[in-house]
């Protein structure tokens, strides 16, 4: 009878756990497995606290078993409050990061355009965008000029606008939380990190889209 009361708990927790979620998240099914631990240890101590066993145990071993749980859903709820909260600071933490990166890169490159532009000498002179294609020939609207350094690195600089006289770049990074969740960035997802950087004959614009 043990046996058997131990593969109904492990096949009920593993169902729970492992039931498919549309959540990214993992505490979903970890409240769910829970619960249903929760469902089955009531229902072994009501099979479990029969006669013979004394009312007074019974009402002992209740008492007990109420303070037990009860403990552990506090310090369950307390842990999975803490998880979430450091995660989200953690999503802050890289956000910054990402804008500082964007910040820091696309800028330079633009700023090394304007340079080349205006150093240009009074014969035949280039404008801003035939500069850009100049150092730049395979970039086109929607081409991403961010060289990865390595597999970990998601962010992307879109060139989203190319004329003449301008030149726009998109920094966009996948997952990092921008700050509107309903913003749909130029890749079209909703709420991520989004800067654009405009360049003209008189100087490099930033603007923070998300």
């Amino acid at each position: 009878m043990i046996v058997l009361w131990l593969l109904l708990g492990i096949i009920a927790v593993s169902v729970a756990f492992f039931i498919p979620s549309n959540s990214t998240e993992v505490w979903p099914e970890l409240n769910l497995a829970g619960l249903v631990t929760a469902v089955y240890l009531l229902v072994l101590l009501l099979y479990t606290l029969r006669k013979p066993i004394s009312t007074k145990k019974r009402v002992v071993t209740w008492v007990l078993a109420a303070v037990v749980m009860t403990s552990i859903v506090l310090s369950w709820t307390g842990i999975e409050r803490t998880s979430k909260w450091q995660r989200g600071q953690l999503l802050k933490i890289h956000s910054v990061i990402i804008r500082g990166i964007a910040c820091a890169e696309v800028p330079d490159t633009l700023l090394d355009i304007l340079a080349q532009y205006h150093n240009q000498s009074r014969g035949q002179r280039l404008s801003i965008g035939g500069i850009f294609r100049k150092n730049c020939p395979d970039a086109t609207v929607g081409y991403n000029i961010h060289k990865p350094d390595g597999d970990w690195d998601s962010l992307k600089v879109f060139v989203t606008a190319l004329s003449e006289t301008e030149v726009v770049m998109t920094a966009h990074h996948p997952y990092s939380r921008g700050r509107d969740p309903s913003f749909v960035s130029y890749t079209g997802r909703k709420g991520s990190v989004q800067e654009r950087f405009i360049l003209t004959e008189k100087g490099v614009r930033h603007e923070s889209d998300n």
